[in-house]
C-alpha cells in the first residue's frame, strides 16, 4: 500500500514523501505509531493539504537542524576516553553509541543512528566522524580518542601488585636457597665427624691388639732375660769338685 511519511524514517525517507510499503508493516507498525498515513485517505485535495502541512513542518525542522549543525560546528574537538593498552590499541572499538553519549553529556542529543563511522576505530588518535542530521544536512565532527585515566590507574595498580608479588616470590626463593646452603655444611661436618670417630675407633682397636700380642723380638728378649733352670745350676758344683780332685 502507498503511505505518506509523517516523520523522517531512516529506512524509507523524509517526511512528506509517498512510499509503497507492505500492508502488514504499515498497519501493524507504521500507522499505530503515527509515522505514516494511507495515501488514499480522503480526496486528492485533502491529500495535497496534508502534503503542504508536512512541507511546512519539514521547513521548520530543517531550520532547526541547521541551527543545531551550527552549534555542533562550535565544538572544537570531541574527547572520548577509552580503555587502551601500551601499544595504543583499544580494548574493543569506538561505536556510534559512545559518540552519542559524549555528545549528550555536553548537551547535544543526537540519535546514534545518525552518526556514521565509516571504518572501525580501534586505536587512540584523532578521527573525523560525519553526523547526518537530515537529508541535505551533514556535519563532520572531530573526535579525539584518548586513554581512559581511570582504566590506566587500575592497570598501574594491577602492575604494581604484580611487581610486589614477583619481589615477594623472589625473596621467598632466596630465603629457601639460603637455608639450603646453611644446611649443607652441617651435613658435611656431621659426615666428617662420623668418619673421624670411626678412624679413632680403628686406631684404638689396632693399638689394643698390638699390646696383647707382643712381637717376636720382644719374645726373644724375654727368653734371654729369664733365670737359668735348676739343672744348669747343679752342673756347676760337680765340675768344681772334679777340678779339685785332679791335682
Amino acid at each position: 500500500m502507498k503511505v505518506i511519511l509523517q516523520k523522517e524514517i531512516a529506512s524509507l525517507g523524509d517526511a512528506g514523501e509517498i512510499k509503497r510499503v507492505a500492508d502488514g508493516y504499515a498497519r501493524n507498525y507504521l500507522m499505530p505509531r503515527k509515522l505514516v498515513i494511507p495515501a488514499h485517505v480522503g480526496s486528492t485535495r485533502a491529500l495535497e493539504h496534508q502534503k503542504r502541512m508536512l512541507a511546512r513542518k519539514e521547513l521548520k525542522r530543517k531550520s532547526s537542524m541547521e541551527n543545531f549543525a551550527a552549534q555542533l560546528k562550535e565544538i572544537p574537538n570531541l574527547e572520548l576516553s577509552m580503555p587502551a593498552g601500551e601499544n595504543r590499541k583499544l580494548f574493543g572499538s569506538v561505536t556510534n553509541r559512545h559518540i552519542s553519549e559524549v555528545l549528550a553529556s555536553q548537551g547535544f542529543h543526537v540519535d546514534r543512528k545518525k552518526i556514521e563511522i565509516n571504518s572501525k576505530i580501534r586505536s587512540l588518535g584523532s578521527y573525523t566522524v560525519p553526523i547526518h542530521l537530515m537529508k541535505g544536512i551533514s556535519i563532520p565532527i572531530k573526535v579525539d580518542v584518548v586513554p581512559d585515566e581511570k582504566f590506566l590507574q587500575k592497570e598501574r595498580e594491577k602492575q604494581e601488585e604484580l611487581e610486589k608479588e614477583k619481589v615477594r616470590q623472589e625473596t621467598i626463593e632466596a630465603i629457601k636457597q639460603s637455608n639450603e646452603t646453611e644446611e649443607d655444611p652441617l651435613k658435611d661436618s656431621s659426615k666428617e665427624s662420623t668418619e673421624e670417630l670411626a678412624s679413632s675407633i680403628e686406631e684404638s682397636e689396632t693399638a689394643s691388639t698390638e699390646e696383647i700380642a707382643p712381637s717376636p723380638t720382644e719374645e726373644s728378649s724375654a727368653l734371654d732375660s729369664s733365670p737359668p733352670s735348676p739343672s744348669e745350676n747343679s752342673e756347676e758344683p760337680s765340675s768344681k769338685v772334679s777340678e779339685e780332685k785332679d791335682p
